[in-house]
């Protein structure tokens, strides 16, 4: 045999190895209990902490209510416009599948399409404090959490932008939602500037989060 020969017959070789190791991989992902939701791994994600910011909300009522929240100009606002916008960030687990087959060029992980992880994590508790006395019945450090309402999202019960009373919300036992904000409804004992206290209590691992707000002065109506 000539040595161009063999040339091309070991290129025909890798190009037939090529084509099998393609194939392979594709076929691995092809099944499926391979790309179902979860492929049998359980796709999931584990809440490792909550992110927050001061806003100030607006409420669009066409085509329907939606709540919009946006940067609070010199940190002061009358207080039924003020939220507390909080998005839990997680750690994912199995969040894309895991090829069974250890021979493919391409995990199955890239040729399947990609699952959204979930947190199954229940809300058992939601406490809210403040630095200074809302009112003569709460002091410095007293639980708001009727004070405020509670503005979720979240696709898993088809709820875009809704508004629910949190001590309500809190006896749902409703998983974490994709995203939060805690709305001021309940008129405060004067102007002030005021730091908030946000404790979650899951019945996850952690358990417990919490985070603390930056100043914002809250304004009385007609005073702004």
């Amino acid at each position: 045999m000539s040595e161009r020969c063999k040339f091309t017959f070991k290129l025909n070789n890798v190009f037939s190895s090529i084509f099998i190791l393609l194939v392979t991989g594709l076929l691995a992902c092809s099944k499926d209990d391979d790309c179902d939701a979860g492929g049998g791994y359980g796709n999931t994600a584990e809440i490792y902490e909550f992110t927050w910011k001061n806003t100030q909300v607006q409420m669009d009522s066409f085509p329907y209510i939606y709540y919009r929240f946006k940067e609070i100009e010199d940190d002061s606002l009358i207080f039924n416009e003020y939220a507390i916008q909080v998005i839990p960030f997680m750690n994912y687990y199995n969040a894309q599948v895991i090829p069974k087959s250890t021979f493919s060029l391409f995990p199955a992980a890239y040729a399947c399409s990609f699952i959204p992880p979930l947190t199954e994590e229940v809300l058992l508790d939601i406490q809210i404090t403040s630095d200074k006395a809302m009112d003569d019945d709460h002091p410095a450090g007293a639980n708001l959490s009727h004070f405020f309402d509670i503005n979720v999202r979240d696709w898993r019960d088809d709820i875009n932008s809704g508004l629910f009373d949190l001590d309500n919300y809190i006896q749902i036992n409703r998983r974490v939602p994709e995203e939060i904000a805690f709305l001021l409804k309940n008129l405060p004992a004067g102007e002030n500037a005021y730091t908030f206290t946000v404790q979650f209590f899951t019945d996850g691992r952690e358990g417990k989060f919490g985070f603390t707000t930056t100043p914002v002065f809250l304004l009385l109506p007609g005073e702004d």
